[in-house]
Formats: structure tokens, sequence, C-alpha cells
């Protein structure tokens, strides 16, 4: 099999929710996550509750990022996470973009792709402060292929209109294991 000669290599996913229970809609994902074959939690980073960023809903979301290591395939993993979002039932409301969990690839490793489905790094990272902070928390030395900054220039060089925007740290975490505990 084609996997069988392909290196691990590191990727970082985001994870939000603001639907239901949003601290556990992320912990099932993280537990579907960890249940997937090919693929290792190395580490996951605080939850962050978030002000919605260009979507009408008033709830507050709750984000926070894996860092995975993997031999999948880009497209391999990017169906492997819309299966997860199914399995858990995705539902995103047409009037304001509210949805009970979303996981979007951020960036993997040093690759660089462009697809009408697929963009890595994600198109939107450089303007989302909600998935900028949990990554610097994981990797603040981690130079974004394309964008040729790491998370903390990405923040420090936020346009105004989306620099705004609140990510507050939570006390409430979810560990390797995809259990919640305090920080």
């Amino acid at each position: 099999m084609l996997h069988d000669f392909l290196d691990k290599e590191i990727v970082y996913i985001g994870i939000g929710s603001n639907v239901g229970d949003r601290v556990a809609n992320i912990k099932e994902a993280v537990g579907l996550v960890r249940l997937m074959r090919r693929l290792d939690i190395i580490a996951i980073s605080s939850l962050y509750e978030t002000e919605p960023v260009d979507i009408d809903s008033r709830d507050w979301f709750v984000n926070c990022v894996l860092k995975i290591e993997t031999d999948l395939a880009c497209f391999e993993l990017f169906f492997v996470l819309k299966e997860i979002e199914m399995t858990m039932g995705r539902r995103k409301s047409p009037e304001d973009g509210s949805r009970n969990i979303d996981l979007d690839i951020l960036v993997w490793q040093n690759r660089v792709l462009g697809s009408d489905s697929l963009t890595i790094p994600h198109r939107e990272l450089a303007r989302r402060k909600f998935a900028l902070v949990p990554l610097d928390e994981l990797q603040p030395g981690l130079v974004v292929p394309k964008l040729n900054k790491t998370p903390r220039e990405l923040l420090n060089g936020l346009e105004p209109a989306y620099e705004k925007y609140e990510v507050k740290k939570m006390e409430e975490r979810i560990d390797l294991k995809g259990n919640a505990c305090n920080a």
C-alpha cells in the first residue's frame, strides 16, 4: 500500500463549536479523531471561548487546535474530518452560520495546496485570531508555509477588523484521551 511508504507528517487541526454543549462537542470530536487509524494526537491546545467572526450568530464558540502526526494524504485526512463532522450530525445554520462542530486543517507541515475543496494552509488562517492564538500556544516557532510567518507574527499583523474579536482562555481543558479536565 502507498501509505506504507509515506513518512508521518505534522498537521494542525482547528476544532470549533457554538451550538449545544460546546465543550462536550469538542470532547467528542477529539475522541473520534483519537479513534482514527494512521494518525496520532501529539498535543491539544487549551480551550478558548471566542467571539463569532464573519457570521451573524451571537453564540460564542469554543475552539482549540490539535497537533497530530499522520501518514494520510491531504485529501484522505480531509475526508476523515468531514466523516467525523457527519457522524456528529454537523449542522450549520443557514441563517447565522452556527454549527455544532467544525474541523479544519489549518497547517500541514511544509505543504501548500490550493483546490476548490481544500486549501492548505487554511485560506482564512491569517485572519482567524481564534485559530492563531491556540496555534501559537502549541507551536510558537512554527513558520506557516506560504505565509512565511509564525502564528505570533500573524497575530501581531491582524487587520483591525479581525484583531478586535475576543479570544478568552478557558479553565477547562481536554487531555490527549479526550477527557475534560481543569487547566
